[in-house]
């Protein structure tokens, strides 16, 4: 998994949820479903705390993602030690329904001609994990963006490679502008400071595709 894959996932992913959330599906973010994928790929229930480096966030933030998928109804949480200190996750059966429906829907969107084409469903899941176990700020992704595409990009162009919704990806990149890392007229480009923080962020990249043994 480089660069291009990680924004890969992560855009066709946003996509499928998306589409499905239309479908009456529950509404979940990346990272929410990232979550999911996670605990379906473990061998039994995972601790909270697992989940917690296996995401690479904080346990409060990861706290507050479990309690939102058990209210949709798409884990189980029960107590792991007697004195109900620890807590163990599960996926609920929704929950398996979900996360197999979304990335059966991510791999019929994979056409002939573009990475990861016929990777099946399990597959998937793994490079959802591994994305979402490097949180990014939109900022960063569109950075990462710019340098996987090697020139400059429009906004739109920029929201297909994120999966990023059009307000949230403008205003990052005005941002990323002020900061000095992109320069814009008319399309986006990395100044020299942006590029070397893109380099670093795929640099990340490479080492949870190999933590993962995601071939690159």
């Amino acid at each position: 998994m480089d660069a291009s894959d990680f924004l890969y996932v992560r855009q066709r992913a946003s996509d499928a949820l998306r589409a499905c959330a239309r479908r009456g599906a529950p509404r979940l973010s990346f990272n929410e479903f990232s979550m999911l994928c996670l605990i379906a790929d473990a061998a039994g229930p995972l601790r909270a705390s697992d989940i917690a480096r296996g995401q690479g966030v904080s346990r409060p933030t990861t706290s507050h993602r479990l309690r939102k998928l058990e209210s949709m109804g798409l884990i189980e949480r029960s107590a792991a030690d007697a004195d109900g200190r620890g807590v163990l996750c599960s996926l609920s059966p929704a929950g398996a329904e979900l996360v197999g429906g979304v990335s059966s829907a991510i791999a019929g969107s994979i056409g002939p001609q573009e990475r990861l084409y016929r990777s099946p469903d399990w597959r998937i899941q793994r490079y959802v994990e591994a994305a979402g176990s490097l949180p990014l700020s939109a900022g960063d992704a569109l950075l990462l963006a710019l340098y996987a595409a090697s020139g400059p990009l429009g906004v739109m162009d920029l929201q297909r490679a994120t999966g990023l919704l059009q307000p949230t990806c403008s205003m990052a990149l005005s941002r990323l502008v002020d900061e000095g890392l992109v320069a814009r007229s008319g399309k986006a480009r990395l100044t020299g400071e942006g590029a070397e923080r893109a380099r670093a962020i795929a640099a990340r990249v490479e080492k949870v595709a190999t933590h993962h043994r995601l071939a690159t």
